[in-house]
């Protein structure tokens, strides 16, 4: 009982560093900005990734109170909007821009798996890894719209 409250406590400390600054409209517009230059988005592509990042950023602004109600339920959903992104792009972008896209979601991928590795090494908590785990992707979902 005693670590259940420890952890909540924590959480709490730690959401604030997490909640959205922006407004979801904003975070989707220099996103979109810093993918059009990064794989070349034809003028054509460019409201449909517009539309992409802004039903992202809208999603994970509204999953952003669970991180603290509950966490495991926050990651899960934090993954279904990356998958839904990922989706979504798939049938807007090009061979080229895909090809691109892969590499960045590989690099993704060996990041969290890294973490993870590190907290099993670690004998950490698995509130703990939920949390850390949680606070790398939601870093990573917003990685695009820091880049500007």
């Amino acid at each position: 009982m005693k670590k259940n409250w420890l952890f909540v406590l924590l959480l709490a400390l730690c959401t604030p560093a997490f909640a959205q600054q922006e407004a979801p409209e904003e975070l989707a517009r220099r996103a979109t900005e810093t993918l059009s230059a990064a794989w070349k988005l034809r003028p054509e592509q460019v409201p449909a990734v517009q539309a992409i990042q802004e039903r992202k950023f809208r999603n994970l602004a509204e999953t952003a109170a669970l991180q603290t109600e509950d966490p495991e339920l926050w990651l899960a959903k934090l993954r279904v909007v990356q998958q839904s992104e990922l989706v979504s792009l798939e049938k807007v972008l090009d061979e080229t821009q895909m090809a691109q896209l892969r590499a960045e979601q590989l690099r993704l991928r060996k990041e969290r798996a890294k973490l993870y590795r590190q907290l099993l090494d670690s004998a950490a908590a698995p509130e703990e890894i939920t949390r850390r785990m949680g606070e790398l992707e939601w870093r990573q979902a917003h990685e695009k719209a820091e880049a500007n």
